[in-house]
C-alpha cells in the first residue's frame, strides 16, 4: 500500500497593513485578555511560516508605535492607557516640569515622580492622565530621549 501524501494549498502571505487592522480589531473585541503570537494566528488563520513571520512583525511594529503593550515576553494586549503625545520637556527655574506638545497646544504639567529623569529640552512622549477637579492636566513621561540622539 502507498504512503498518502497530503496536497497543501498554496498559502497567501497576508499583507502587513490588512494584518495590522486585523489584529487590532481581533484585540479590540478582547480588550481585558493578553495573547501570544501563535493564539493570535490561530484566530486570525493565519498558517505558514511566511504568515506568521509577517504577524510577528506586524505586532513588533504595532508596539513600536504604543498601539500595543507587550505585557510580557512575546505576549501581547491593546494600549488602552490613554493619550499619548510627542513634544519637548521643559524644566522650570521654580522646580515645576512642563510639556509642550509639538502643535504648541496647552502645557501640561508633569510631577517630578512621573519625569523619568527628563532634562531640559529633551524630545517626550507623554501620557495623559486621569484629569482631577481643581487641578491642572497631568501626564507622565512615557519614553524620553536626548535631543543630540534618535530614537
Amino acid at each position: 500500500m502507498s504512503k498518502r501524501t497530503s496536497v497543501t494549498e498554496p498559502v497567501s502571505k497576508p499583507k502587513k497593513k490588512e494584518l495590522e487592522q486585523l489584529v487590532v480589531d481581533f484585540l479590540t473585541t478582547n480588550k481585558d485578555k493578553q495573547f501570544n503570537y501563535k493564539q493570535i494566528s490561530a484566530a486570525l488563520n493565519i498558517r505558514g511560516e511566511d504568515g506568521r513571520r509577517v504577524l510577528i512583525k506586524a505586532l513588533d511594529r504595532l508596539r513600536d508605535y504604543d498601539v500595543l503593550l507587550e505585557t510580557s515576553r512575546g505576549r501581547y494586549r491593546l494600549n488602552n492607557r490613554g493619550l499619548i503625545l510627542e513634544g519637548r520637556f521643559e524644566r522650570r527655574s521654580n522646580g515645576k516640569n512642563f510639556f509642550v506638545p509639538d502643535d504648541d497646544a496647552n502645557v501640561i504639567y508633569i510631577p517630578e515622580r512621573n519625569s523619568k529623569h527628563a532634562m531640559n529640552g529633551d524630545r517626550v512622549r507623554v501620557q495623559l492622565l486621569a484629569k482631577r477637579k481643581r487641578a491642572d492636566t497631568e501626564g507622565a513621561v512615557w519614553k524620553c530621549r536626548n535631543i543630540l540622539l534618535s530614537w
